[in-house]
Formats: C-alpha cells, structure tokens, sequence
C-alpha cells in the first residue's frame, strides 16, 4: 500500500499531481491506483477503506455499516470503478446508487414496450410519491414497513399542495405501480429479492356509494340548463361516457348520417380501459348533435368546455338550483361519475339484461357493473314489498292490491 503524488509528462516536462493516489495490489496480485483528493487524511481513509473491502471480498462478506457509509458518499464513477474491480457486487452498487436513477431507468423501459405517455407520467407520479412519503432514497432504504407507514400517512393526512387522504383503491394503485419496480429491479439483477414480497394489498373496496338520480330528477337538470351544458348532462345520461371520454369527443367520433341509427365510435386511446367504444345515440339526441356540429371540423371537439371547467362542481350547483339534496350522504354521493351510475342504473330499471348492461357500460366484469352501476331505488323497494301479502289483518290494503290486480 502506497499513497503518493503521482508524476505525469506534459511538453517534455516531468509535473507532480496536486492530489494523492492510493496504490495497492488486491487479491488477484493486480496493482489498483485510486485517486483520492488533495487531502492526506481523506486518501488514508480511502487506503483504508479499500484494503478492507478487498478483503471482506476475498471472504465472501458483506460489507459492514462504515464501509456502506464511505461508498454511499462516492460519486457514480468511483462506485462503478469499484464494481469493475470486483470489490462490490452488481446487486451492491445499486443499492447505493439514488433510487431516483433507478426509477428512472425503468419508467424508459416501461415507455419502450409501448405504454403512453399519460400512464408513464401517472406511473412516475405514484412512485415518486410513496417513495418520497416513506424517505426512501435509496434501494436499501425500501422496506415493507416504511411503505405501509408511508400508505398510513397518505391515507390519513395526504400529500402535495392541496392535501387529499387517498382511498383504498388509489392507495392500490400507488402499491400496483412500485411492485411493478420491484419486480424489474429484481429481473435486471440489480436485486436479490423483491422487498415487499410481503406487503399485503390495500382493501380496494369502494370508500362510499354513488347515488343514481330518478328521472324526474335528469329531466330536471337538463331542463335548467342550455347550451352545451345541457348536451353535456344529456350524452353522460344517455352513454355513460366519462368525463374524460367526453372532453376528448371530437365531431368525427359522430355516425349521424343513418337516421334512426346514429352512433358514437371513441378510439382505444381517449378510453380508460384503452379499447373502441362505440354507442348508440337516440334519435333526439342525434339531431341535437346534429345541429350543434354543422359547419364544424372534424378535429374540433363536440364540447368545447374550458380546461378549468369543474364538472363535479358545476353537477352539484344545477342540481341543488332544481331542488337535489346533493349533501344527502343517506342517498349517496353525488359528482359528475353518478351520471354514468344513472345510465346503468335506467337501463336496469327497464329490464335490460345484465349482460347487454356490461357491454353498455364496457366493463371487463359484470360484477363491477352490478354492484356499484345498478342501484335500487327507493321507490322499487316499496314497491316490492308492497307485493308481500298482509301479516297483520290489513284488510284495506288486502282490498287495494286486488283492486289493483283487477284492473291489470
């Protein structure tokens, strides 16, 4: 072992290097120089340093909590020289390398087998967030117990500028898209093992229950409002689209050519599930379009609403402007998603099969179609219980139900 000032030639002349060199041969007998700064102390250190991590690798141990602390203070270069000499591991450097760098790396490959931008930047999103709640910076700081710390506080307080708690199902989500990670550091070899292997998944169950408005109660809100507002409430009721769906509707999506046959084609990429999705539309509401689009382009959007336009809070305020309790928590929630409900909702009410509500919907499983789009109304519980034969001698309302069978 040798620290020195290393000699090197320029124009003829013999010059001194300001900084030290740390020479030594390591296992294999092969002279390795590292170069180690202008300060005596810090290159001894560095001496040091090496002749334990050479023999540690003899040895086949890991190397111990100082030695970690002296490579995590390295720059990228230095730990990849140590790397090519065989003094760490692959698995090593990359757990002391910023987890950001690794992140990184793998939303390029997620990019490159053909996801969209949006879902590499909602990916990115989730990650960077769980990540940062739980102070992981680095590979060996992600664990299952700062993750399910890091979930807790999301779910509890939030985080960002405008704080928001997370749900179950977003939180299993943010949980989905840093498995995802894991995984692929653990294909690459950058990692042994998978460190939430153990994490159970968040409850996906729904935190509350939409309402879906009576009839009465659309006819209402469309009544109330004009323009492209009242087109809006109309194809949400009519189609089930999503307010993204909606905003992304564009005049050429439109068949209304074939009267009594019009339909709505939305491609896969402005779709949530990413498949085509194509309606019908009723024949008013055909005509409606009909007159609204004439003279447009193609491109141009069948809505032209405002990139601040709120939809939920827009609803809320046309609805209690005709009289909707929209603070009724009893009834259920209410924003623009309980327009979809509706839809699904009415079509249940009419008798239309389960199977043909799943496909107007476009849902992958007809259990999500029946247990959060089909609601059953007040008004059709009292109806069916108004069916049970009296228990307790009613004879006027035994004398109105056959009144009633008689007239039918």
């Amino acid at each position: 072992m040798r620290i020195f000032h290393a000699t090197y030639t320029s124009k003829g002349e013999t010059k001194t290097c300001q900084g030290f060199t740390v020479s030594f041969y390591d296992r294999n007998g092969r002279e390795r120089r590292w170069g180690a700064g202008r300060h005596r102390a810090v290159a001894e250190l560095a001496a040091r340093m090496l002749l334990r991590l050479d023999s540690m690798a003899e040895a086949g141990l890991v190397p111990d909590a100082p030695i970690v602390d002296w490579i995590s203070r390295l720059p990228p270069r230095k730990v990849n020289l140590l790397q090519r000499w065989g003094l760490i591991s692959t698995e090593r450097t990359a757990a002391l390398a910023p987890i950001k760098e690794h992140v990184d790396r793998w939303l390029e490959t997620v990019a490159f087998e053909g996801a969209s931008d949006r879902h590499v930047a909602q990916t990115k999103k989730r990650v960077d967030r769980l990540l940062k709640e739980a102070s992981a910076s680095r590979w060996s700081s992600i664990t299952t117990t700062a993750i399910t710390r890091a979930l807790g506080r999301l779910k509890s307080e939030g985080a960002g500028r405008e704080p928001k708690p997370l749900s179950a199902r977003t939180q299993g989500y943010y949980v989905q898209a840093l498995r995802q990670f894991c995984r692929w550091m653990v294909r690459e070899g950058f990692a042994s093992s998978d460190p939430l292997v153990s994490l159970g998944k968040p409850t996906s169950s729904q935190d509350f229950e939409r309402r879906a408005l009576t009839e009465e109660e659309i006819r209402a809100l469309i009544l109330s409002v004009d323009g492209e507002r009242a087109l809006l409430y109309r194809l949400a009721t009519e189609t089930g689209f999503r307010k993204g769906e909606l905003r992304a509707l564009q005049v050429q999506h439109l068949h209304l050519a074939e009267t009594g046959n019009a339909w709505v084609e939305i491609p896969g990429a402005k779709t949530k599930n990413k498949k085509k999705a194509r309606l019908p539309l009723l024949a008013s509401t055909a005509e409606l379009l009909h007159e609204h689009t004439k003279g447009q382009r193609p491109e141009a959007a069948v809505l032209a609403l405002p990139r601040w336009f709120k939809f939920a809070v827009h609803l809320r305020a046309d609805l209690e402007a005709v009289g909707v309790d929209v603070a009724d928590h009893v009834a259920g929630r209410v924003d623009f998603h309980c327009l979809r409900v509706s839809f699904v909702t009415r079509l249940a009410d009419l008798g239309v099969d389960l199977h043909t509500l799943q496909g107007m919907a476009r849902h992958e499983d007809y259990k999500t179609t029946n247990r959060h789009y089909v609601k059953l109304q007040d008004s059709k519980k009292r109806a069916a219980l108004e069916l049970l034969p009296p228990l307790d001698g009613d004879k006027k309302r035994q004398d109105t139900r056959q009144a009633q069978s008689s007239e039918q």
